[in-house]
């Protein structure tokens, strides 16, 4: 990279891990050598975040220019660009094999939570705008259906979904979970 590494990340299958940069790029390295073996360039301003699918088959990154965009790993193709964001987005993760993967969380400098649903092309399934002030990561629970937000208003937020889809708050949510989280 030619600037700053902002985060990295291990694909599951275990043969190569990525790294997002303030160079507005993603390399794909292999595990064991470090050798480059691809740049994904597609962003306007710098990558901040990326993760993997649970399958290793996609990745997302989430970058300064308000973009989350999805990754073909092995052609390096941006499949999908999504905007929903107002600023940048500081972090994206997909949930977790137990739900295949069905949504993508991204968050940003905008007090936005976006849940993207795969298996509606990617729409927005839902919006929390719960944090006061800006987002700076979500971390997703092994079983998928629960997620975690921290944020520049000092708290970690715990989200829970009802019926194996977000919605619900749970936890440090918000002052009345059921107006501001619900569905």
């Amino acid at each position: 990279h030619a600037r700053t590494v902002m985060k990295a990340c291990f694909n599951p299958n275990g043969t190569d891990f990525m790294t997002c940069s303030e160079d507005m790029t993603v390399k794909r390295w292999l595990l064991d050598s470090g050798e480059l073996v691809m740049t994904y360039t597609g962003h306007k301003e710098p990558v901040l975040a990326v993760h993997y699918r649970y399958d290793g088959v996609f990745l997302a990154s989430a970058s300064h220019d308000k973009t989350v965009k999805l990754w073909d790993v092995e052609n390096g193709r941006c499949a999908m660009t999504l905007k929903g964001h107002k600023d940048a987005v500081y972090d994206v993760k997909f949930t977790s094999p137990t739900n295949k993967g069905r949504f993508l969380i991204s968050c940003g400098h905008d007090s936005r939570i976006i849940v993207w649903d795969s298996k509606k092309n990617f729409d927005v399934a839902h919006i929390f705008g719960t944090h006061l002030g800006w987002i700076l990561s979500v971390a997703v629970s092994p079983d998928g259906y629960r997620f975690a937000s921290t944020g520049g208003d000092h708290r970690c937020n715990v989200y829970i979904g009802r019926s194996q889809t977000f919605g619900e708050c749970y936890g440090e949510c918000c002052h009345d979970c059921s107006a501001c989280c619900s569905l």
